[in-house]
């Protein structure tokens, strides 16, 4: 039976060690670079979470054990005074006691820990959810409304040249969230604003793969050096999103490239 116990151990200890091993080495790479960010631990949440369970767990066990040590003395002081049958009651009462007491302990202690959770969940989507929103009532209201003003025929003849309307941005542009959120007619372009740095490129019509690369027309450093090749004149756009803070003098201007 000892054996028994002690192979079960060894089990769970190899079990713990290797779900544990890849979080030390995610977070020994992370923090030993010298730019980080909150967004390079998401591979490792899953085991950091299983972590702090562990660790919660072991601590109401140390607790639960001193408990259980108590009621081990109390129930050798019962049982030297003739009392057998109350001594294993008092000792069956401090068991369900301190299962109790290590659930409410966990419960307080996790508590904090949810509630957070929840209130920067909100905060995130009441926070930063600007974008969806604005692409989104782009999508739904500005751009339906304008082809039914337009008419089908305008639509289809845009169709039938190939040419696909552009939505422009100009300093806002890591906030465009996806291109699922314009139609398919409908392209993202950039304007020139005051980020001097590499900006993103077209997919070609095979995406990802490898023939892009003898498709594609545009230049890729890897010094994050501007590309001019990416932006277009204002004057193709067909919408301009861009963030103008009236209160700023010196708010960016979006311009073409000269």
């Amino acid at each position: 039976c000892n054996l028994e116990k002690k192979e079960n151990k060894r089990n769970d200890l190899i079990s713990i060690t290797v779900l544990l091993v890849p979080m030390i080495l995610w977070i020994g790479t992370v923090f030993s670079r010298p730019h980080k960010e909150e967004r390079f631990l998401f591979p490792i949440y899953p085991f950091l979470a299983f972590g702090s369970a562990l660790l919660l767990n072991t601590l109401l066990d140390v607790m639960q054990i001193h408990v259980w040590i108590g009621s081990l003395n109390i129930f050798k002081n019962s049982k030297s005074n003739g009392t057998t049958n109350d001594a294993i009651s008092d000792r069956n009462n401090f068991s369900t006691v301190s299962s109790r007491i290590k659930l409410l302990l966990g419960v307080c202690a996790l508590a904090p820990f949810t509630l957070f959770s929840i209130s920067r969940s909100v905060a995130l989507s009441d926070g930063y959810t600007a974008p969806l929103k604005l692409y989104t009532h782009l999508y739904y209201h500005i751009i339906r409304h304008d082809e039914e003003y337009e008419g089908v025929s305008t639509r289809e003849k845009s169709d039938s040249e190939g040419k696909s309307k552009l939505v422009c941005i100009g300093g806002e542009w890591y906030r465009f969230p996806s291109s699922f959120h314009l139609p398919k007619d409908y392209e993202l372009a950039f304007l020139k604003s005051s980020f001097g740095g590499q900006l993103p490129q077209q997919f070609t019509k095979f995406g990802s793969k490898e023939e892009s690369l003898s498709v594609q027309n545009g230049k890729f450093n890897d010094l994050n050096e501007e590309e001019h090749d990416r932006y277009v004149s204002i004057s193709q756009c067909s919408y301009l999103i861009d963030l103008v803070d009236s209160n700023d003098e010196k708010d960016e201007e979006v311009h073409s490239p000269s």
